[in-house]
């Protein structure tokens, strides 16, 4: 299964969008700086809650590649929120329904490894998966680094 899912982001950001090739493969130093500073405060100190970097192995590499499609994308800084990243011009009930068309959807799946999307929602706030990691990732970045993580 996990491999499927890896096979699903190179396929999506290789073929499908564009945009993620252009995701910065290093994070810029003041962002790093700013988040080490910042977010570990934000989520209370628990270092595995906030972002990728507490995160080893292929669940690292999706949450780095959620993160950068975001980034990189800019899909959350008008709500503040990575869920249009996901969900993209569908409301609340159709994209929990399939209807989700968002620029990041397929990073989103990889991250929270799934397909299906109640549980990719679901899966935003749990923190056996990636994308939890990642959520609170750009949540710290949006409310604290928005400049510095170019957000």
């Amino acid at each position: 299964m996990l491999v499927r899912v890896i096979e699903i982001v190179v396929v999506a950001c290789g073929l499908v969008l564009p945009a993620c090739k252009k995701a910065p493969t290093q994070v810029p130093v003041s962002c790093a700086s700013c988040e080490a500073a910042a977010c570990p405060k934000m989520f209370a100190g628990d270092d595995k809650a906030w972002g990728c970097h507490g995160l080893s192995g292929p669940d690292r590499s999706l949450c780095e590649t959620f993160v950068n499609c975001v980034r990189s994308t800019h899909c959350a800084t008008a709500r503040r929120d990575p869920q249009p990243c996901f969900c993209g011009t569908a409301e609340d009930v159709p994209c929990l329904s399939g209807a989700a068309n968002g620029v990041c959807k397929a990073m989103a799946e990889a991250a929270a490894k799934s397909t299906n999307p109640s549980q990719v929602a679901a899966r935003f706030s749990d923190g056996d998966f990636p994308i939890k990691s990642a959520v609170n990732q750009i949540a710290c970045d949006l409310a604290k680094c928005p400049t510095e993580c170019q957000m």
